[in-house]
Formats: structure tokens, C-alpha cells, sequence
């Protein structure tokens, strides 16, 4: 399910974001940082968990790829001025309380799985066959401090705080369409789920891309942000 919804979403909007990158689109250099973040941060997951197949390699590609690709689409993105380029209303307080929320969240329910399984000394039935919490240690390793961070950097109105939030919003935008479709797909297909029982999963994946499209929404086009500076 996460390939295919690489394949059919991620790559294409990957690949549309280039396009306007090279037409000196912030938008879409933010964006790009972000799916590449994303894409790192997936395959490492399957190169960790996944038993090894014939496309250790690719995952592997992908991996370093995404690294490379990540410092290199950096460089052209105004790290130090970046909040000038966000319009006047953006609502930096919902996206502080998103991250910390969302480090709340995250820490709450993955030490609630790994510290009965350190007591016990074993993983419950529904995690039977699994060596070791690999989806946790990466969520708890990177995404909550990212969470954190962004929270701290935008209460301090700095720029550091809206780049990280343009990688946190466009992992989350991912996430917000993979994460409902790997549960909700499989329990439809085994008949053991309704619409009813969805509903909650596709609204969590509605939040994301709301919270998404508002960040995006508010950066400037270059135009406009042009004309701003000259007008100051």
C-alpha cells in the first residue's frame, strides 16, 4: 500500500514540484524538501522492517537519493529570510499547537506499546513476529523532535521554525493519505470494517491536507512578495 501510494500520489506530486521549482517556485522548493524528508524517512522504515527482497537496493537508492536531494533543493531556498515570504494572517499558533500536539500524540502512544513490552520482556500477540519497535524508534527518533523544534522555532517567530514546518506539513500530507489507507484497506478487503468505522481515519487524513494547503496557501508568491520589498 505505502508503494502504491508513492507511485499514484508522492512521485507525481514530486515530479510537478520540480517543474515549478525550476521556475523559481518557493511553494515548490518547500515542497520538495519535504517529500524528500518523506521519502527518506519511508524507505529507511522498509529497509528496517521489511524482510529483504530484490528491492533492498532500490530502497537503498532511495534512501541516499532523498538525502542528497533534500541538501541540494536547500540551497535555494531562503532559509534566513523565509518568514517574510509567509503572508501577514498565518496562523503560526495552529501549527504550534499541531506540533506539539502531534509530539504529544506520537510519545503517548509509542510508550504505551514499548514500556509493557520492556516489563514483560515480550511483544503482545498483535505484534508477534516483529524483532523490535522499528516504526516507534523512527517516530520517537525523528518525527517527534521535528515536531518539537518546529513548535519552538515558530513561538519564537524565527525562519528555522517555517522551514521545518514546510517539511513537517509536507510529510504530514503524505502521511495524512498513506496512513488511513494501510488501515483501512486491508480490514475492507478481510470485511472487517464499514464506512462507518473509516470515517474516523479519512477524517484525520482531511486534517492533514487542510493543515497542508493552509501552509502552502500562505507563502507568496514570488511576485508579490517582489513587489512588497520594493514597495518597503
Amino acid at each position: 500500500i505505502w508503494d502504491a501510494v508513492n507511485l499514484l500520489i508522492a512521485v507525481p506530486l514530486f515530479i510537478l514540484g520540480w517543474i515549478f521549482a525550476t521556475r523559481n517556485s518557493l511553494r515548490a522548493r518547500l515542497l520538495l524538501g519535504g517529500l524528500s524528508a518523506y521519502f527518506f524517512y519511508v524507505y529507511l522504515s522498509c529497509v528496517m522492517m521489511y524482510a529483504f527482497n530484490n528491492l533492498f537496493l532500490v530502497y537503498v537508492a532511495i534512501i541516499a537519493l532523498s538525502m542528497v536531494g533534500f541538501f541540494l533543493n536547500l540551497r535555494h531556498v531562503p532559509a534566513v529570510s523565509l518568514k517574510e515570504h509567509f503572508r501577514t494572517r498565518f496562523p503560526r499558533r495552529l501549527f504550534i499547537v499541531y506540533s506539539a500536539l502531534l509530539a504529544a500524540a506520537l510519545v503517548l502512544l509509542w510508550l504505551a506499546r514499548i514500556i509493557p513490552a520492556m516489563e514483560s520482556g515480550r511483544f503482545s500477540a498483535e505484534e508477534a513476529g516483529i524483532l523490535t519497535f522499528g516504526s516507534q524508534a523512527l517516530d520517537l527518533g525523528m518525527l517527534v523532535p521535528l515536531a518539537i523544534t518546529t513548535a519552538a522555532y515558530l513561538w519564537r517567530r524565527s525562519s528555522i521554525g517555517y522551514l521545518l514546518c514546510s517539511i513537517a506539513m509536507s510529510v504530514g500530507l503524505m502521511m495524512s493519505i498513506a496512513i488511513p489507507s494501510c488501515i483501512t484497506v486491508p480490514l475492507i478487503q478481510d470485511g472487517k470494517t464499514d464506512l462507518f468505522e473509516a470515517i474516523p481515519f479519512y477524517a484525520l487524513s482531511f486534517s492533514g491536507l487542510a493543515l497542508a494547503a493552509t501552509f502552502f496557501f500562505n507563502v507568496k508568491p514570488q511576485r508579490l512578495y517582489e513587489q512588497q520589498r520594493a514597495a518597503a
